[in-house]
């Protein structure tokens, strides 16, 4: 499955029947899902997370027993990071809870995906606004640049296109440092909790031998344990409330970007993108279109379709990833069933992550140039270039 398909998905699962979500306000226990979701969800919950706990201790295991060269040493550490469901505020989430195997690196609870569309975070009582996207082919997304002959932004991951890969060169990585510091998903209120959590990893040898001894030489306050056990947000008055000195500060970011790029490297190995669809093996020359599938793509090429001008199967210098990395706006109504639009009452932490409730409309690309996301809910860095600011109304809505 290729990046662009997942707006197809998107547009299946918004206008589905949805069952609704009743929040009334009660206080509930952060690693248990609200009731008034689908009866299987719990059971389903427990059988992914029994899941993502076997595979990771699969891969410390495997890391631990063989010797690896060095490039097989980043990816390893990249798939334990992405399956450390100690990366989270409650230690009850890791990446790949959004993100498993068997679906494609996007969301495998069956029950959420037919109903809520949105995934819980560690915070079970929180949701966010989107479908998770897939993990699969997303390294091969270009930096967030503005194609002026197209008159279009191009590249980034995430649905606005936020992780813009101007900073560390790589989108996919900047698009693994936002969950862990997003209020409705992961949850943590300071990047330095995700580093002081991986200092205490099993796997911390293999984060060391990667990047250096340096990256754990960190003077931890002694309230960290507290601080990094509060979900965020952080307070307005306190955004970085693990205290450290500006030299250890410093070295923790260096670390999370560390982390951002394992998880990237990982993401681009042939375990998460394997190009091995019947598509590829036809490319290859290994097998055939059956009669019906060339009439298909025939058409899917034709000027009477133009889908492969937006979903381009390949071409000089092109892999076949079925996207061009823009956005559209598929001018589809909101779905008024996701949890995210009964967020507007603060929930036992203090936090309302969507105040405007059923007023709220998802701007996409447009609200990430202009900065206009509820709350700030939505980890990342700002819009990195001013100009795009005015690209904003032009923008509105694309996904």
């Amino acid at each position: 499955m290729r990046i662009a398909l997942m707006t197809i998905l998107l547009a299946a699962c918004t206008t589905a029947v949805a069952l609704m979500i009743v929040f009334r306000g009660e206080a509930a226990q952060p690693g248990v899902l609200l009731y008034g979701l689908p009866p299987d969800t719990e059971s389903e919950v427990k059988e992914v997370v029994a899941n993502i706990d076997r595979i990771e201790a699969d891969a410390l295991k495997s890391a631990s027993s063989r010797s690896l060269d060095p490039h097989q040493q980043v990816i390893a550490l990249g798939k334990l990071l992405l399956f450390d469901k100690q990366l989270s505020v409650n230690r009850n989430e890791s990446c790949t809870f959004c993100h498993m195997p068997e679906t494609g690196f996007t969301g495998p609870i069956s029950s959420l995906n037919a109903t809520t569309v949105a995934y819980p975070g560690s915070v079970r009582t929180r949701f966010s606004q989107r479908k998770p996207q897939t993990h699969t082919y997303a390294t091969f997304a270009p930096i967030l640049h503005y194609n002026v002959l197209q008159g279009d932004l191009v590249g980034g991951n995430f649905w606005d296109m936020r992780a813009t890969g101007t900073r560390l060169g790589n989108p996919a990585a900047e698009q693994a440092q936002a969950p862990p510091l997003n209020a409705v998903e992961m949850g943590f209120p300071d990047p330095a909790c995700v580093v002081y959590r991986l200092s205490q990893s099993p796997y911390r040898w293999l984060f060391e031998k990667v990047w250096g001894l340096e990256a754990f030489v960190i003077q931890w306050p002694t309230d960290v344990e507290r601080v990094c056990a509060k979900p965020a947000p952080a307070p307005s008055d306190d955004p970085l409330p693990v205290h450290l000195s500006p030299g250890d500060r410093g070295n923790s970011n260096r670390t999370y970007d560390e982390m951002g790029q394992a998880i990237a490297q990982y993401e681009a190995s042939p375990e998460v993108s394997p190009f091995s669809s019947k598509y590829d093996y036809v490319q290859g020359g290994k097998v055939k279109f059956t009669p019906q599938e060339q009439r298909g793509y025939n058409l899917f090429r034709s000027n009477r379709s133009h889908c492969n001008e937006c979903h381009r199967d390949g071409g000089p210098g092109e892999e076949p990833l079925f996207t061009d990395f823009t956005a559209s706006n598929l001018g589809l109504p909101k779905n008024p069933d996701i949890p995210f639009y009964r967020e507007s009452v603060p929930d036992e932490y203090g936090y309302a992550a969507n105040p405007r409730g059923l007023e709220f409309i998802d701007e996409g690309v447009g609200g990430y140039l202009l900065l206009r996301q509820p709350g700030q809910q939505l980890s990342g860095r700002p819009n990195p270039n001013t100009e795009w600011a005015s690209l904003a109304t032009k923008f509105n809505g694309k996904f």
